[in-house]
């Protein structure tokens, strides 16, 4: 009976190890499948961001402007085939209004500001999406008193004490351009 059992305890040994083997097997194609799966969400994750970077931003142009106080201003900012275009100015975006007119001139997108003051001050962005990714056009804008070519005094006549019969000279410069004309006046009728 003993010899017959031993040949029924290997065979029994034999199927049970198989089993643990077999188990191990399946373990380990488990791990193998989990690796593959972890590995591709890696790879997609990788993708996403990839896209996400291509959406991202491609280039940045920055430009130091000053802007005349009260005046009319159109920017404009150089962003061809741009859509879903939006104005920012110190972080709040600008509405298309009266006071802030948006449009397009060419590849241009342009800002006009009816009447530009203080409030205007600071970093001015354009962001417009292409097809290769998003643009921005960023101007640091300050104000200025604009210098006009308006006729303005250098230097005015003086008052002058002289004697009587004695020749007496009046001078004035002038600046301006075009140049402008001068008249003289004598208790407020012109002087010849």
């Amino acid at each position: 009976m003993s010899e017959v059992k031993s040949p029924e305890k290997l065979a029994l040994k034999e199927e049970a190890s198989t089993a643990l083997i077999s188990e191990k097997v399946k373990k380990s194609e488990a791990t193998s499948l989990e690796k593959s799966i972890v590995h591709e969400e890696i790879t997609k994750a990788s993708q996403a961001s990839e896209e996400i970077r291509t959406d991202a931003e491609i280039k940045a142009y920055s430009t130091q402007m000053s802007i005349p106080d009260g005046q009319k201003v159109t920017l404009k900012a150089n962003i061809a085939g741009a859509t879903d275009v939006k104005w920012v100015l110190n972080g709040v975006e600008l509405s298309n209004s009266e006071e802030y007119r948006y449009g397009v001139s060419g590849s241009d997108q342009t800002l006009t500001i009816k009447q530009a003051g203080h409030k205007d001050e600071g970093i001015l962005t354009c962001i417009g999406k292409t097809s290769q990714g998003i643009i921005k056009c960023q101007y640091d804008l300050t104000l200025s008193k604009e210098l006009s070519d308006a006729p303005a005094f250098i230097s005015q006549p003086r008052s002058q004490n002289v004697n009587e019969g004695q020749n007496v000279l009046f001078s004035c410069e002038i600046s301006g351009e075009p140049s402008p004309e001068i008249e003289w006046f004598k208790n407020n009728l012109p002087v010849s």
